[in-house]
């Protein structure tokens, strides 16, 4: 999975909760970060893993439920799951900012 990944989970996590109005919670995390880390790999990763490869790798869950995990968030953000280079790009400063603030490296 490619570092820019994570960056695009957060703007999935971030619209996720503009459009459904979920909050990340201590029960939910999990799952959240989980599909759209996959969900970010699929669409940024020229090879991807597939859902089945992520149940190997992540035995939490299965193939069925990443899939059930997957529908379900792509519904919830109305399948929305295109970022504009201008929003990986605010979303990137922010990021850099916060860590530049905080004495924290910033791989990226």
């Amino acid at each position: 999975m490619e570092k820019e990944c994570l960056i695009i989970s957060l703007i999935y996590i971030e619209r996720l909760y503009e459009i459904s109005r979920i909050y990340i919670s201590e029960t939910n995390w999990k799952h959240l970060c989980f599909i759209t880390l996959s969900i970010a790999s699929k669409v940024w990763d020229d090879e991807s893993y597939e859902n089945v490869h992520f149940a190997i790798v992540y035995t939490r869950f299965t193939k069925e439920e990443i899939a059930a995990m997957e529908g379900r968030f792509l519904e919830l953000t109305n399948f929305n799951i295109n970022v504009k280079s201008s929003e990986y790009a605010k979303y990137y400063f922010i990021l850099r900012t916060h860590a530049e603030n905080n004495k924290r490296s910033f791989p990226l």
